[in-house]
């Protein structure tokens, strides 16, 4: 497994020039929309992402028949796609994090618990994304997979974008003495306790992921 590793930090060192480019716009959006919460989610949705197309790398030119040769079962190449999609979504977080944090100590509009508290809602996108993103790229192949995931992060922003909106405003409706209120992304979800139960979901998703990567590959010849 440890070969693997080292064969996927060199793929990742192959695609830096986009890593860079990307944390250089998250930086650029930090100060233009001062939202450290927008930096922390972009660096660590192009981390994680980046960490689960090495797998795509794997099947060009045949490369998957070559590594079968190599003293690795199919599974421990499996378990490592996910353990590199989470430790490289992680170091992006961590790397996010420090930087929002340096720019919230300079800001005097931003408290530092609640941005710390917010930001932990994306250590679940560490593991929801190589749950989803894995299995569809070990059955759909590099090309046809890029459409899938394309769509999948669509919607990841869209969901985002949504649960952001309900921070910015409340709305309620008064009828037969009761009140109801939309959501506040950051006083009922993060504060309330509910990322418990983001966790306990985002992990069942990582668990019956993987257990369909194991499947996907074991039923295809290489």
């Amino acid at each position: 497994m440890k070969g693997m590793i080292a064969k996927d930090l060199r793929i990742l060192a192959e695609g830096k020039s986009l890593a860079i480019l990307g944390t250089i716009c998250g930086i650029v959006c930090l100060f233009t929309m001062k939202d450290p919460g927008f930096l922390i989610g972009y660096v660590t949705l192009i981390a994680t992402s980046m960490g689960c197309m090495s797998c795509a790398y794997d099947e060009m030119n045949n490369g998957m028949a070559y590594l079968m040769t190599m003293p690795c079962s199919r599974t421990k190449y499996v378990l490592e796609k996910y353990i590199f999609a989470v430790v490289i979504g992680l170091i992006g977080w961590v790397l996010s994090m420090a930087v929002a944090s340096i720019y919230a100590v300079n800001s005097k509009e931003i408290v530092l618990t609640e941005m710390y508290s917010g930001s932990l809602v994306f250590i679940l996108l560490i593991f929801i994304i190589p749950g989803l993103m894995i299995p569809v790229v070990l059955q759909f192949g590099h090309a046809r997979s890029r459409i899938i995931i394309y769509v999948l992060i669509g919607i990841m922003f869209a969901a985002g974008s949504l649960m952001a909106l309900t921070n910015v405003a409340s709305i309620a409706v008064s009828g037969d003495g009761y009140n109801i209120n939309v959501l506040d992304y950051h006083t009922t979800i993060v504060k309330s306790g509910m990322i418990l139960g983001g966790i306990i979901i985002s992990v069942v998703i990582y668990a019956v992921s993987a257990i369909a990567s194991l499947i996907i590959i074991n039923k295809k010849e290489y």
